[in-house]
């Protein structure tokens, strides 16, 4: 099977201190390096939201995830301690698997985890699940996708040169009351300023159709994250 990353959206409870949210996702941080098939742990609050946190854990594959699920006793007092930070009130969706390539998605590592990009601008496009079920068409889509992170790394001076795209496992992902299946594209960036300015360039103008027209597409949504990234030992 193929090595996969999860990703794992949380609304932070904003009436806890750093510091307990900090050891929190520490605990768990260490449960999940310690599963058989989980190689690596990424974590961050976007910068859009400090109150949003992103997890990106890389897996030997889906089934390797689903074990350490299937295993009550480290899944259940990770998923209490997970209760304990999130803000319950806030809606926030299952996690869910990206069939990512490079994997290593490495662009999302952050400065000090081994990568060169301080800040990833991850973007999800969004399509109905009967239309990405199809391969011819999960293939075209991909392919526009890596015409545009061409046209951008041509001009943008910001980007790292590191980048990362593929489809989600999951069709059952909700998009403004639909069904959908995504595409997670990821760009480095030396920071979100430089993501801001290149935006505002004629070339950019050029490029960003390519995005913007997707076949079929049914919306995007971005955010960008400075990930802390945690090795397995060994």
């Amino acid at each position: 099977m193929a090595p996969v990353t999860e990703l794992i959206l949380l609304p932070l409870n904003p009436s806890l201190d750093p510091e307990t949210i900090t050891a929190t996702l520490q605990t768990n941080t260490a449960t999940l390096l310690s599963q058989p098939g989980c190689q690596r742990v990424r974590t961050s609050r976007t910068h859009e939201d400090a109150n949003q946190l992103r997890i990106f854990a890389d897996w030997d594959s889906v089934a390797a995830h689903q074990a350490f699920g299937a295993n009550a006793a480290v899944s259940t007092p990770f998923r209490e301690r997970v209760a304990s930070i999130i803000d319950a009130s806030v809606p926030r969706r299952k996690p869910y698997h990206v069939e990512i390539a490079p994997f290593p998605p490495t662009v999302l590592n952050g400065a000090g985890g081994g990568g060169k990009t301080p800040v990833a601008e991850v973007l999800h496009a969004y399509f109905a699940s009967a239309d990405a079920s199809d391969a011819a068409f999960r293939a075209r889509t991909l392919d526009t996708v890596t015409r545009f992170f061409d046209g951008m790394l041509a001009f943008a001076r910001g980007m790292t040169g590191e980048t990362a795209a593929g489809w989600t496992v999951e069709d059952n992902l909700e998009f403004k009351g639909e069904r959908c299946r995504a595409l997670v594209a990821v760009l480095g960036w030396t920071a979100v300023e430089a993501h801001v300015q290149a935006r505002q360039t004629d070339e950019f103008a050029k490029v960003i159709p390519l995005m913007r027209g997707l076949e079929k597409l049914k919306g995007m949504e971005v955010c960008h994250v400075s990930n802390n990234t945690v090795e397995k030992d060994g």
